[in-house]
């Protein structure tokens, strides 16, 4: 609930999104990590569309840094519906070096993958993806938080990025109770 994240979130995907996903990235020492092809947050999709449909945050819990592994992305890549030759990709991987409390900020559709860790520690980072609710949650995060949480625990805010606002109808009636409420 990070303001300056979901203010930029907001900028990007429009006032209405949700947390898709959260999950953390451990790159051990001298370990081949499974992020380390290249690959979309939004996977498998070989199309492309002119405003972004998910934004990644990805907080940085170490410092990312050439010898540790740190994250490669290919530029522009989220604009194209195809991967690049591997010209493009020697020509133009960049690797993102950043100090630990970072918060890197990329669309989902954008090329990327973890570096290989030669170091002695381990890198160690948080995703948050965010959509737009079009996009269904990875999990249903609304039941999970009320297994411990009741709903008045949360403010509105708080409800519209976890996805309560977007959850869906179990039935066609529930649907409809739904439509004629916001009327």
């Amino acid at each position: 609930m990070n303001p300056l994240v979901i203010d930029l979130a907001k900028r990007l995907l429009g006032q209405n999104l949700q947390l898709h996903l959260q999950n953390g990235i451990i790159n051990p020492p001298d370990n081949y990590h499974h992020q380390a092809a290249w690959h979309r947050d939004l996977p498998y999709q070989d199309w492309v569309i002119s405003k972004p449909l998910a934004i990644n945050a990805f907080y940085c819990l170490t410092d990312f840094t050439n010898t540790n592994g740190a994250t490669f992305v290919l530029p522009y890549s989220h604009r194209s519906d195809f991967f690049p030759s591997e010209k493009f990709v020697i020509e133009n991987e960049l690797q993102i070096i950043a100090p630990k409390g970072s918060v890197i900020f990329f669309d989902s559709m954008l090329f990327h993958r973890a570096g290989y860790n030669t170091s002695s520690d381990v890198r160690i980072g948080v995703n948050n993806m965010f959509v737009s609710p079009i996009i269904k949650q990875q999990i249903n995060i609304p039941q999970a938080i009320l297994e411990k949480y009741h709903i008045d625990e949360l403010s509105d805010e708080e409800q519209l990025i976890l996805g309560f606002k977007f959850q869906l109808a179990n039935n066609v009636v529930e649907y409809r109770k739904r439509r004629t409420n916001k009327s």
